[in-house]
C-alpha cells in the first residue's frame, strides 16, 4: 500500500519502486497487476534487468495455467533470461531460471518419426550402397537391451549421467558409460557393414524394455533421440551460486544442484544440497519436499513422514503431499485412508500403484472391508496396465481371493486362472516333452495347466473302424517332416476338429486314435494340435494352485479340484490342507471311508494337528461312532485347554447325544433317557460357556448356547441370542438364521419362519448347497405342512430330493403329505366347508395313487433300518390305507360328477327360459316401434300434402301483384268522396298489429305503377261484419276520409296467415266458405303481434315508419265485389309477396287525424 501511494504521489519515481510493487503483487498471487507494474518499470528503464527477470517469472506462471500458451510463454521466458544473461553474464536470478528451464527441457539430437525398424529393414532398402557410407551417418542403433550406438559427433555433447529418451518413449535412461565403439568390446555384437569409427558406444540404465522395442528384434534403428542437458543445468546453477551472496538466491541455486544430483541417482549429494538450500531459506518448501522424497527413497519413513506433514500444514491442498502422507501412514502406522480421499489424491501420484496396493492389503485383513480392498486392488491393476507393465501374479491372486470371499465365484475363477498364467514365464518348460509337467485332463485346466500347441500338420480321416480311427498326416510346408517320436508319441492327447482323441499307434504318415463318442467328418482336412502340459506346480506357485483348486471346489467342479489337490500332494506330501479338502470332498459325495483314509494319511504326517483330529472326530460322529469321536475331541482338549475348536466340538457332541437321548424317551428299555438327555445338555452348556469365557466374541459358542436354550424351552432367550449373533458375524448368518427360524417355528410364527428359511436358502453358495440346502428345504416343507399348504409342502420336498436324491426319508414324507392332501379334499367336502368339484376330487385321487405307488416302492426296498431312516412297516400300512381309500374316492367322484351334471342341466334350463323371456320382450318392442314408425310416416304424408297445396296457392297469388301507386290512391280517394265516409278507427287490437313489411315488398308495390287495385269478394274469406278488430275510419280536418285499408285487403292478409298456419285439407275441399271465414277471423294467442309505437309523420308523407321498418301503401279505395269476381274468372289474382313471406306483417296507412293513426 505504501508503494502504491508513492507511485500515485510521484508517477515519475524511480522504476525500482514499480518493480518492488510488482514483486509484492507476485507474492500475493495478483499476477495481472504484477505484470502491469513490471512492464511499467521496464518501460521507464529499458536497462532494468530485474524487470526482465520478473517478466520471465510471470511468463512461466502463465505457461503453468494455460496449456494452449504453454510453449509460447516458456519460449518468451527463455528469451527474457537469455537477454539478461547476454547483458549481465553473472545475473544470478536469470541464471537460476535458465538452469530450471534446461532441467525441464528435452533437446532433440535426432529428429524423425517414432517408428521402430529392425536393422535388416534398413540394410535391404533401395538406397543401400555397397560401402560403409550406405549407413545413414545421422542414425543410431540399439544393439541390445543395454547398449546403443550413437554418432560420435553427437556423443561428444553428452556427459555421464545425462538423461536420454528413445523414439519419444516416456522411459528415461541415464548414461552410465561413453566409449569408443571398437570391435573388441566385450559382450556386444555389432552389425556388419558399419564404420565403427563414426560411432560411440553408450551404456544406459534402466535397460531398453520389451515394451520400448515393440517386439522388434535387435539391432534396432533409432529415428529420434531426446537429450536432457543436466550438465548445462549444473553449470548454470554453479555460476549463479558464485555470482551472489543473497541467501534466497543461493538457496535456489543449491536447489537446482540438488535436483541434478537427484536425477543422476546420487542421493547423498542431493540431500546435502537440499540441506544447504534449507539452511539459506528455511521456508523453501520445494527443497523440503525433495528432501522428504530422498528420505522415502532411502526407506527412512519416519523422517519422511515428519517432513511431509510439515509441508501439509502450510499447503493443505497439495495432492502429492497428501498422497505421500497417506502412503507413509499406511507403512509406518498401518493406518487406512478413506476410499473417497484415495480416489481424489491418487491419480497422477508417481507411487500410485504402491498406495493402492498398501490400502488394499490393510483392508484385506478385515472381512467387512473386503469390498473396499477389492476396489483398491482393481485400481492398482488398472494403473499397472496403463503404465504398460505386467500385473504381478500376487495382485491377481489377491483379487481372486477377494472375489471368492464376496461370493463372486465366476470372477474369482477368472482371476485365479490369470494369476497362474502370469506364472508361466517363471515356471520351467512348457514343452510337451517335459516329464515333470502333470497330465491333467479336465477342461477347466485348458490354457492354465496345458495348451493345445499347433504342429504344422494337417490330418485327413482315411478309415474308421469300430474302435480305431486312422488319419493321414500331411505337412503344410516341404521343410516340415513328420517325426513320430518327437511330434506325436503314443498316448498323447491330440485335438482334431475340436475333438479330443488319444493316440494309440503311429505309423509313417499315419496316426491311429481311439474312437470317441463324437463323429468326425471324413470330407475335410483338419488341423492337428497336440496337448502341451505346463509345469506350474513349482514351490513359488503352490499357493496359487491351492487357491485355484479351492475356488474350483466351491464352484462345484469337485473332480477338477481333486486333480489339483492330488497333484499338489504328489509334489508336496506335507501339504495338510490338501488332505483336509480331499476328505471334505469325499464326505460331500458320501464316501466316508475315503474321507477317513485321507485324514489318516494327514495324521501320519502330524499326529497332533488340531484340524485333522477335529475333522476325524466329526467324521466319526457322523458315522455314529460316538466313542471314537469323543476320543479325538478329548485328545485335543487335553493338549490345550484353550483349544476353542476342540471345546466347541465337544459341546456339539454332547448336544447331539442329548437330542438322541431325548428321542429315545418312549423306548421302554431306556427309562432313564430323560435324565441322561438333561445331563448331556448340561455338559454341552459347560463347554459352550467355557469357550465364551475365553473369547466372548466367539459366534459358534453363542450359536450353541442358543440351541441349548431352545432345548430348555427358553425360546425368547434363544431368539435374542441368535439375533445378536447374526449381527456380530455375517459369515455365519446362514446357520444362525436357520436356528432363528427354528425358534419362530416353535413359537408357531410360521410365516416368519418360512421367510427366514427362504432367505437362508438364497444366501447359500454353490459350495454348500448340498446337504444344507436339502435340510432347509425340508424345514420349509414342514412349515408349509403345518400351515395346511400341502401341495407347496410337496414341492419343497421335491426340491430337497433334487439336491439330495439319496435321502429316502424325503420320498416317505412326500407320500405322507400327498396322502394327507388327498384325504383333506374329501374331509372338507364332508364337513360342508366348501363345494368339492369333480376336478378337485380327480386331482386328489391322482395324489392318492401317487402316494400309494411311493409307499409301495419304499416297502419293497431291502436295506437295513439304519440306512432306510424311515419305518418300512409304516410305509406298507399307508399303502394299504391308500388302496382302501381309492374306492371311496371313486364313489365321491361319481357323486360329484352327477351333481355337476344336474347343476349343468338346471343351468341350461334357466338359460333357455331367460332367452325366451328376452325374445318375447324384443318382439313386443319391435311391434311398438313398427307402429310408431307407421304413424310417423302418415303424419309426414299429411304434412307433405298440406305443404303441396299451400305451395300451389302461393304460386297463384305470387303471379299477380296488388297495385299501390299514388295515382291509384288519388283515384280511390275520388271514388271515396262520392261515397259516404264510414271509416272506422283502428281498434286496440289492431294497434298491436303485425310488423311492417320489408323494403322488397315496397319495391314490388312501386313496380305495379298505376294498375287498379284488385278486390276480392267478401264471401271468399268471410264477411266484413265478422271483423271486429278494426275501428271506423277517422276523418282529417278537411273531412277527407283517410282509409287505412279496405275490408277486402284486411281480410286477405288475415286469411293468408290463417291458411298458412292452420289450414288443412278440409279448409279447401270439405268446409264451406263461412266456416272458413270464421276460423280465419279467430286470433291466435301465439300469433298476436307485439304493440309497436308509430312515429308521427308530417302531412304529405307517403308512408309511416314503424320501428325503423318500411310499411307498404295500400290502395285507399275499396274494390267492388264485381271486380273481384271478374278477376277470379280470369284466373289472375295479384298479391304482394311480402304478405306470403311475413306471417306477422299488417298493412297500415297514414291518417290525417291530428292524433295520428
Amino acid at each position: 500500500s505504501y508503494l502504491t501511494k508513492a507511485v500515485l504521489a510521484n508517477p515519475n519515481c524511480n522504476p525500482s519502486v514499480r518493480l518492488a510493487l510488482s514483486f509484492c503483487f507476485f507474492r500475493q498471487e495478483q499476477f495481472d497487476r504484477a505484470t502491469s507494474a513490471a512492464k511499467d518499470a521496464f518501460s521507464k528503464d529499458p536497462t532494468n534487468l530485474n524487470a526482465l527477470v520478473m517478466l520471465a517469472l510471470l511468463e512461466q506462471v502463465v505457461a503453468k495455467k494455460d496449456r494452449q500458451k504453454r510453449v509460447e510463454c516458456r519460449n518468451n521466458a527463455f528469451d527474457f533470461c537469455m537477454v539478461v544473461k547476454a547483458l549481465d553474464p553473472k545475473h544470478a536470478p536469470a541464471l537460476n531460471l535458465l538452469s530450471n528451464h534446461y532441467f525441464h527441457t528435452w533437446r532433440q539430437l535426432l529428429s524423425g518419426d517414432n517408428q521402430y525398424l529392425p536393422f535388416s529393414a534398413i540394410e535391404s532398402s533401395d538406397e543401400a550402397m555397397d560401402t560403409a557410407e550406405h549407413r545413414n551417418p545421422s542414425s543410431s542403433y540399439l544393439l541390445d537391451a543395454e547398449y546403443m550406438l550413437l554418432i560420435r559427433s553427437l556423443a561428444t555433447e553428452l556427459n555421464l549421467l545425462d538423461r536420454i529418451r528413445v523414439n519419444n518413449n516416456p522411459t528415461v535412461h541415464s548414461i552410465l558409460e561413453i566409449r569408443n565403439s571398437d570391435s573388441k568390446s566385450a559382450n556386444v555384437a555389432f552389425p556388419e557393414g558399419l564404420d565403427l569409427s563414426l560411432y560411440a558406444l553408450l551404456r544406459v540404465s534402466p535397460n531398453f524394455s520389451s515394451a520400448l522395442t515393440a517386439e522388434v528384434p535387435f539391432p534396432i534403428h533409432v529415428n529420434r533421440l531426446d537429450w536432457n542437458e543436466l550438465g548445462r543445468v549444473e553449470q548454470l546453477a554453479q555460476e549463479a551460486l558464485q555470482s551472489t551472496s543473497i541467501l534466497s538466491i543461493t538457496a535456489e541455486s543449491y536447489y537446482q544442484l540438488g535436483k541434478v544430483a537427484h536425477a543422476k541417482g546420487n542421493l547423498s549429494h542431493a540431500l546435502e544440497y537440499y540441506r544447504r538450500a534449507l539452511r539459506d531459506n528455511p521456508d523453501f518448501v520445494l527443497a523440503t519436499f525433495c528432501q522428504a522424497e530422498i528420505y522415502f527413497a532411502r526407506q527412512e519413513n519416519i523422517q519422511a513422514l515428519d517432513l511431509f506433514e510439515k509441508i501439509l500444514v502450510k499447503h493443505s491442498d497439495d495432492k502429492d503431499t497428501q498422497a505421500y502422507v497417506a502412503l507413509l501412514k499406511a507403512i509406518v502406522k498401518q493406518q487406512e485412508t478413506p476410499f473417497e480421499k484415495l480416489r481424489e489424491i491418487a491419480p497422477g501420484f508417481k507411487c500410485e500403484v504402491d498406495l493402492w496396493l498398501l490400502q488394499g492389503e490393510l483392508r484385506q485383513k478385515v472381512v467387512a472391508e473386503h469390498l473396499i480392498s477389492l476396489k483398491c486392488y482393481l485400481h492398482a491393476k488398472d494403473c499397472i496396465e496403463q503404465q504398460g507393465g505386467q500385473v504381478p501374479a500376487a495382485v491377481l491372486s489377491n483379487i481372486s481371493i477377494l472375489h471368492h470371499s464376496l461370493n463372486k465365484l465366476d470372477k474369482a475363477l477368472e482371476y485365479s486362472k490369470s494369476a497362474l498364467q502370469a506364472c508361466v514365464p517363471e515356471s520351467d518348460s512348457t514343452s510337451s516333452t517335459n516329464s515333470a509337467a502333470p497330465a491333467l485332463n479336465n477342461a477347466e485346466f485348458e490354457d492354465v495347466f496345458f495348451v493345445w500347441s499347433p504342429t504344422g500338420y494337417d490330418v485327413h480321416l482315411l478309415e474308421e473302424d469300430k474302435d480305431i480311427l486312422r488319419f493321414q498326416v500331411t505337412a503344410r510346408s516341404d521343410s516340415d517332416k513328420f517325426n513320430t517320436s518327437h511330434q506325436v508319441p503314443v498316448g498323447t492327447e491330440v485335438l482334431i476338429d475340436d475333438i479330443r482323441l488319444i493316440v494309440c499307434s503311429v505309423k509313417e504318415h499315419e496316426i491311429h486314435c481311439h474312437r470317441g463318442p463324437v463323429p468326425i467328418s471324413s470330407d475335410t482336412t483338419m488341423a492337428l494340435r497336440v496337448k502341451s502340459p505346463r509345469n506350474i506346480f513349482s514351490d513359488s506357485n503352490v499357493t496359487y494352485c491351492y487357491n485355484f483348486a479351492l475356488i474350483l471346489d466351491d464352484c462345484g467342479h469337485s473332480s477338477a479340484a481333486t486333480e489339483v489337490f492330488t497333484e499338489l500332494l504328489k509334489r508336496h506330501p506335507s501339504f495338510i490342507e490338501c488332505y483336509l479338502r480331499l476328505s471334505l470332498i469325499a464326505c460331500d459325495k458320501g464316501k466316508f471311508d475315503e474321507a477317513t483314509v485321507w485324514l489318516s494319511r494327514a495324521l501320519e504326517i502330524n499326529d497332533d494337528e488340531p484340524d485333522v483330529n477335529i475333522c476325524l472326530g466329526d467324521l466319526f460322529s457322523r458315522g455314529g461312532l460316538a466313542d471314537e469321536a469323543k476320543k479325538c475331541y478329548e485328545k485335543m482338549c487335553n493338549k490345550s485347554n484353550r483349544e476353542s475348536r476342540a471345546m466347541l466340538s465337544l459341546g456339539n457332541f454332547y448336544y447331539s447325544n442329548s437330542i438322541i437321548a431325548k428321542a429315545e424317551k418312549t423306548d421302554s428299555k431306556a427309562a432313564d433317557a430323560g435324565a441322561n438327555a438333561a445331563a448331556l445338555l448340561k455338559d454341552s452348556y459347560k463347554f459352550y460357556f467355557h469357550v465364551l469365557t475365553e473369547d466372548s466374541s466367539n459366534v459358534y459358542a453363542t450359536n450353541g448356547l442358543g440351541m441349548v436354550c431352545i432345548e430348555k424351552s427358553e425360546i425368547d432367550t434363544a431368539k435374542e441370542i441368535f439375533a445378536k449373533a447374526r449381527e456380530v458375524d455375517m459369515s455365519l448368518a446362514e446357520d444362525i438364521t436357520t436356528n432363528l427360524a427354528h425358534t419362530f417355528m416353535i413359537q408357531n410364527r410360521l410365516l416368519d419362519a418360512e421367510r427366514l428359511y427362504e432367505r437362508t436358502l438364497k444366501t447359500l453358495t454353490k459350495s454348500n448347497r448340498g446337504l444344507k440346502a436339502s435340510y432347509i428345504c425340508q424345514c420349509i416343507s414342514f412349515v408349509q405342512y403345518k400351515h395346511h399348504r400341502y401341495r407347496d409342502s410337496v414341492n419343497s420336498l421335491l426340491r430337497s430330493i433334487h439336491l439330495h436324491p439319496n435321502n429316502l426319508r424325503d420320498w416317505y414324507n412326500v407320500a405322507i403329505v400327498s396322502e394327507i392332501s388327498a384325504t383333506s379334499v374329501i374331509a372338507n367336502g364332508d364337513k360342508g366347508n366348501k363345494t368339492v368339484s369333480a376336478a378337485d376330487i380327480m386331482q386328489a385321487k391322482k395324489e392318492l395313487l401317487f402316494a400309494k405307488q411311493v409307499f409301495g416302492n419304499l416297502g419293497k426296498i431291502n436295506l437295513s433300518q439304519k440306512l432306510l431312516n424311515y419305518e418300512k412297516k409304516s410305509a406298507l400300512t399307508h399303502e394299504a390305507v391308500c388302496q382302501a381309500n381309492v374306492s371311496v374316492f371313486e364313489e365321491h367322484l361319481q357323486s360329484a360328477e352327477e351333481d355337476e351334471q344336474r347343476r349343468r342341466q338346471e343351468k341350461l334350463r334357466r338359460e333357455e327360459e331367460h332367452l325366451m323371456r328376452a325374445k318375447r320382450k324384443l318382439d313386443e318392442q319391435a311391434k311398438i316401434a313398427e307402429q310408431q314408425e307407421q304413424e310417423r310416416r302418415e303424419q309426414q304424408l299429411i304434412a307433405a300434402q298440406k305443404q303441396k297445396k299451400l305451395d300451389e296457392l302461393q304460386e297463384k297469388w305470387v303471379s299477380h301483384h296488388v297495385p299501390s301507386s299514388k295515382g291509384d290512391q288519388s283515384q280511390a280517394q275520388g271514388t271515396a268522396g262520392s261515397q259516404p265516409s264510414n271509416k272506422k278507427k283502428r281498434s286496440k287490437h289492431a294497434k298491436k298489429g303485425k310488423a311492417s313489411e320489408s323494403p322488397e315488398d315496397a319495391a314490388d308495390e312501386d313496380e305495379t305503377g298505376g294498375e287498379k287495385a284488385v278486390s276480392f269478394p267478401s264471401d271468399l274469406f268471410g264477411s266484413s261484419d265478422e271483423d271486429d278488430d278494426f275501428e271506423p275510419v277517422q276523418k282529417d280536418k278537411d273531412g277527407v276520409a283517410n282509409v287505412a285499408s279496405t275490408d277486402m285487403s284486411k281480410k286477405l292478409k288475415r286469411s293468408l296467415m290463417d291458411i298458412e298456419l292452420f289450414g288443412d285439407e278440409s279448409d279447401e275441399d270439405d268446409a264451406d266458405t263461412t266456416a272458413g271465414q270464421e276460423k280465419a277471423s279467430e286470433p291466435s294467442e301465439t300469433l298476436k303481434p307485439k304493440k309497436k309505437r308509430l312515429r308521427k309523420q308530417t302531412e304529405g308523407d307517403e308512408a309511416d315508419e314503424i320501428d325503423d321498418a318500411e310499411v307498404l301503401e295500400e290502395p285507399e279505395n275499396e274494390v267492388s265485389g264485381d271486380q273481384v269476381m271478374q278477376l277470379g274468372e280470369e284466373g289472375a289474382v295479384a298479391v304482394d309477396s311480402s304478405l306470403l313471406n311475413s306471417k306477422r306483417s299488417r298493412v297500415v296507412t297514414d291518417s290525417d287525424d291530428e292524433e295520428g293513426s
